[in-house]
């Protein structure tokens, strides 16, 4: 008696609801939608900040292991726009270029047979969790613009808001 394979799910973990970031949208294999700045066609992570005001990223982190959940930390003085988005190449660069120079590159790769991806707050603790499974090529895995607890697969739309 094999074990299944998992369905495409997400679950969200939100310290005392207090985190407005969210992660909302992961593109893990990039082969022609949008080129990083260094001209790559790579996986990436958007992140979206829920709320109004600008939050700051110090001590954030991202991560695809449960036992490193600070695998990857987001610059020290980086923000988010109220209602903004911000893209971070999954390509296993780990370069700290800044947003404007480079992008923002974590030391890490998605798998488009599907994984869990991890997003921390400065107390290290989470404040979203989003396990996904197998997605097509140059497809997302999204937050639903109406329904935001609920993903569907679709088109992918970095640096706005989903379709």
């Amino acid at each position: 008696a094999g074990e299944a394979t998992p369905a495409k799910l997400q679950v969200a973990v939100e310290k005392g609801g207090e985190s407005a970031l969210v992660i909302n949208e992961i593109v893990p294999s990039n082969k022609n939608i949008k080129k990083d700045p260094q001209g790559d066609y790579d996986d990436w992570i958007e992140i979206h900040n829920t709320s109004d005001a600008e939050v700051k990223l110090d001590g954030y982190h991202l991560s695809d292991n449960s036992e490193n959940l600070q695998k990857w930390a987001f610059p020290d003085g980086l923000t988010i726009a109220g209602g903004g988005f911000l893209l971070v190449w999954a390509d296993e660069d780990g370069k700290d270029n800044g947003e404007e120079d480079g992008g923002l590159h974590a030391n890490f790769k998605l798998s488009k047979d599907g994984e869990k991806l991890i997003l921390s707050d400065g107390s290290g603790a989470p404040v979203d969790i989003v396990e996904f499974g197998s997605i097509g090529t140059d497809e997302s895995w999204a937050r639903k613009p109406a329904s935001p607890q609920d993903w569907e697969e679709q088109l992918p739309s970095p640096g706005t808001a989903n379709r």
